[in-house]
């Protein structure tokens, strides 16, 4: 045996045994629950817009083949619309922002969370969405199919309501 080399001396039967490993500390704990919930937000946050806008895509789709059943063949979707010339066939609008101030001689209909009339239209008007507003002036003929959370009328509707709605009242300007 050479002089080098080290034989393990035992250790004296009152020593402390070194402290166990108990795995990851509170704060790496407390930084992985974190990094772990951030990430699921950032994941859910790029998620629903996508999973929305799908849904949107299909409700339009099928508001798209309701009115063409009854003879709306032609269908303009851009984001925001501002009609301001007169529709000579009957059109879907589609966006998120509607404004008819144009008169209208035929069927019209509107997919939109919000829209507003102020022309007059002698066809029947169809409204899917959340508010439709008809404004002062504004004259629907025809009459207006409507599924929506609120109509706010302060114009005038000729022929027959029908649909899902509740009437947001105006107050009265003396």
């Amino acid at each position: 045996m050479s002089d080098d080399a080290q034989v393990p001396v035992p250790a004296p039967p009152d020593a402390t045994p070194p402290p166990e490993k108990k795995g990851m500390s509170k704060g790496g704990k407390c930084c992985l629950g974190c990094g772990c919930g951030c990430l699921s937000i950032i994941v859910a946050i790029a998620l629903v817009p996508l999973v929305g806008y799908k849904l949107m895509m299909n409700k339009a789709d099928q508001y798209a083949a309701e009115f063409k059943a009854v003879g709306i063949e032609e269908v303009v979707q851009k984001v925001m619309i501002e009609v301001a010339e007169p529709a000579a066939d009957a059109t879907t609008y589609m966006g998120a922002m509607v404004s008819i101030n144009a008169d209208c001689p035929s069927d019209l209909a509107i997919v939109a969370p919000i829209a507003q009339i102020t022309g007059k239209i002698d066809g029947k008007v169809y409204f899917r969405g959340q508010i439709l507003m008809v404004m002062p002036g504004a004259e629907l003929r025809g009459g207006l199919d409507i599924k929506a959370r609120y109509l706010q009328n302060m114009g005038q509707i000729e022929g027959e309501i029908v649909g899902e709605y509740k009437t947001l009242e105006v107050p009265v300007e003396e």
